[in-house]
């Protein structure tokens, strides 16, 4: 029984090889296994952009968070905020509706807080930096003199090397007490 049992396996499997192509069917399925690798590699840098989207949407939403804080230290009567628009960017909105005619001390304001989130946001350490900063309080009043020193005092004192330069009388002198003091 036994041995009929084999020999009517040995039979069926005789048919099917006869029956089947096996060179074919092992093209076929070489072809359908380079597919899946290359779909395989298609998700796999898909997902990457993906990951790579989501943490610009997540650092550019963080970036407009952290420039209205700057902005409201700089222009804290000043109704300018840094909003996200879409992925990658964000507009200056005044009261809901893009700021159209902004001052020239909000221009400065608003460049001078970039500069500063900008420098932190590059990976270096900021005792690695030599930073130059022109005439930081150019078109802003007297005012925000101390604002702006007080936001390089604490924010940049620390660099390898600061250079400030200003026409400001009273910000230079800022700068030269507390660097001669120091």
């Amino acid at each position: 029984a036994e041995q009929a049992r084999e020999k009517i396996e040995a039979h069926y499997i005789a048919e099917l090889c006869n029956e089947v192509d096996f060179t074919k069917a092992d093209t076929i399925q070489s072809t359908f296994e380079r597919r899946i690798a290359r779909r395989q590699s298609l998700i796999t840098k898909c997902r990457q952009q993906i990951s790579n989207l989501e943490d610009e949407i997540r650092r550019n939403s963080v970036a407009a968070e952290r420039l209205n804080e700057l902005l409201q230290i700089l222009l804290p009567n000043s109704n300018v905020k840094a909003h996200p628009v879409n992925d990658s960017t964000f507009e200056f909105q005044r009261d809901g509706n893009p700021a159209r005619h902004l001052s020239d001390g909000e221009k400065t304001a608003i460049t001078f807080a970039y500069f500063l989130i900008t420098l932190e946001d590059q990976g270096s350490s900021i005792e690695d930096l030599v930073v130059f900063i022109d005439d930081p309080i150019s078109s802003l009043d007297s005012n925000h003199i101390y604002t702006v020193w007080s936001l390089i005092n604490e924010r940049l004192k620390q660099c390898n090397q600061l250079f400030v330069s200003t026409h400001n009388n009273e910000l230079f002198t800022l700068i030269k007490d507390e660097w001669v003091n120091s």
